[in-house]
This record gives C-alpha cells, structure tokens and sequence, in this order.
C-alpha cells in the first residue's frame, strides 16, 4: 500500500517538473526573442530558410516599388541629353580652333602679299628707269641748231629749258655731250639734264643725272646737284635719304650758297 503510494508521489513530483520545465523553456524563448538584434533574427531567418520563402511571397508590385532610384546623370544619358552637351561642347572647341588656325593663314598669306607687293613696287622703278632710257634713246634726234659752236648751242638748249621745253632741251644737251664731253660747259649740260627731268617730275631719272655731275673734274655743279639730290628724295618722300644728301652737301661743301638751304630743309624734314 505504501508502495502504491510512493509511486503516486513520484509521477505526480515528475509531472510537476515536466510542467515547471515546459513553462520555464516557454518564457525564456520568448525573452530570446524580444531581446536578439534585427540583424541576428535576418540572420537566423536566413539560415532557416524564412527570408527566402518571405522574399518569394513578394507580389510584383511590391518589387517594383523596391527599384533602385537611377543617379540624373544616368537619366539625362538615357534621354540623350548628356550627350547632346558633350557634342555642343566638341563641335564649339572644334570650331574655335578652326577659326584660329583660319587667321594665322590669312596673317601668313597677309605678309606674303606684303613681301610681293614691296618686291612688285620695286620691280617697277627699275622699269621705269628702264623705260625711260629707252624713251630717251628712241626720241634721241639731231636737233636742228641756230649756231655752230658749242657755247651758242648751250645756250639755245638752255633757252629750251628756260620755256619749260623739257625734252627739248633734254635731247640738245644730250647731243652736246655726244659731241664733247670734255668742254667747259659739259658737266654744265648734264646737270641741266637733271634740272629737265625734276622740272617733268621724273625724280628717279632726275637722280641719275644728278649723280652722272660728279663724274666730271672741277665741276662748278657739285654743290648744286647735291642739293637736287636732297630735293629729289624729298619728293620721293624718302626722308631719310633726303636727310643723308642734304647733311652730304653741308660736310662736303661748307662754303657753298647752298649750306643755308640744306639746313633748312634738313630742319623742316625734322625727325
């Protein structure tokens, strides 16, 4: 009887025990629960397999609304419109450097047509000095003369000159010296030559014959067509060069009626 009794005691102690442990275990999961992070729960729902099934029970809708936002750069991309810039923005440098490299060929043709143009205007001096020889040869004729010596014959060629019949007298001093360059009047006719071509205003071939004076000895128009030579620059507009053969004129003959003329030119020259 006792021993029936002892037995009841004991299953009711371990039911008691099953109870308390039951309940036990049931509170402390639930404290687990309440206190494990949210990373751990995915974590632990992960390697349950929980997040996968959560993940596929998604509706399309609910994706959607999970899409990433697209960056703007990537949306002005898709739209073209970044790409439009870039364009814009290449064709613009693309056409700046166009334009400059346009402009430093005209500023090359530029001073090419400038070096032609000095060496066309210089040509053209020559040729007409050369022309103007050739005139002088071909209307080279035997004037018809009054006297019969040297000295009246100056004196008609000058008479010519005097009326401003410049090539006229031209062609009798010319024929004077044909006949006699060593006469006392010979570096005479030719500075006269030179007075005819200043007076056609022909001041490069007046500077020739100016400049042929000096090759007569002891001629008494040195100083004379020295001055011409400084007239003549002048009307040429080459100051310079004026300057340089009117200050010859001073150096070379300080005595001369000409030194007060030369300076003056010289002053009103300036520069």
């Amino acid at each position: 009887m006792q021993s029936k009794k002892l037995k009841g005691f004991v299953l009711a102690l371990c039911c008691i025990l099953g109870v308390t442990w039951f309940i036990g275990c049931a509170t402390t999961e639930k404290s687990m629960q309440k206190e494990t992070p949210a990373g751990e729960v995915a974590d632990i729902n992960q390697l349950l397999g929980l997040a996968e099934k959560k993940a596929s029970k998604e509706t399309p809708e609910e994706k959607s609304g999970k899409s990433e936002t697209i960056p703007e750069d990537e949306v002005l991309k898709l739209l073209g419109i970044a790409g439009e810039e870039k364009t814009t923005s290449a064709k613009t440098e693309t056409k700046k450097g166009s334009l400059e490299d346009e402009v430093r060929s005209l500023e090359t043709k530029e001073a090419a047509l400038a070096d032609k143009e000095k060496t066309l205007k210089e040509k053209v001096v020559q040729q007409e000095k050369k022309i103007s020889l050739i005139e002088s040869s071909a209307k080279k004729t035997t004037p018809v003369w009054k006297s019969s010596s040297f000295a009246g014959r100056y004196q008609e060629a000058r008479q010519d000159y005097l009326n401003r019949h410049y090539r006229e007298a031209i062609q009798k001093f010319e024929a004077l010296l044909d006949i006699d360059t060593q006469n006392s009047l010979s570096d005479n006719c030719q500075y006269w030559i030179g007075e005819c071509y200043y007076g056609l205003g022909n001041y490069q071939q007046a500077i020739i014959a100016f400049e042929k004076v000096f090759s007569f000895p002891q001629s008494n128009k040195d100083d004379a067509a020295q001055l011409k030579l400084g007239l003549c620059y002048m009307r040429l507009n080459d100051k310079k060069r004026a300057k340089a053969e009117l200050q010859k004129l001073i150096d070379n003959y300080p005595t001369s009626e000409f030194v007060s003329i030369a300076k003056r030119l010289i002053a009103k020259i300036g520069g």
